[in-house]
């Protein structure tokens, strides 16, 4: 049970699988607490996510990312040296 204090924040980050590939339906949600009307629940617009068998880098934006989308240690080295 998660427990939200007043005047407060939280941002919790879940993963999670889809059990194939393809596209799915999804949407985030947002909980507040109003002491007049208890709980009211949001969700965002449900958005439509393409699931593939491996893992697609569109636009590096981590460090991360910069290893996984290089190869060998001479581009690895010139991609760094290139973004300082």
């Amino acid at each position: 049970m998660l427990e939200i204090e007043p005047y407060t924040t939280r941002k919790l980050t879940i993963q999670f699988y889809f059990p194939a590939t393809g596209n799915n339906l999804h949407h985030a949600s947002c909980v507040s607490e109003n002491q007049s009307s208890n709980i009211v629940v949001a969700k965002s617009e449900i958005k439509s996510l393409e699931v593939g068998k491996k893992r697609v880098i569109k636009k590096v934006e981590t460090f991360r990312d910069l290893m996984l989308t290089t190869h060998g240690e001479k581009e690895k080295k010139e991609k760094v040296i290139e973004i300082i």
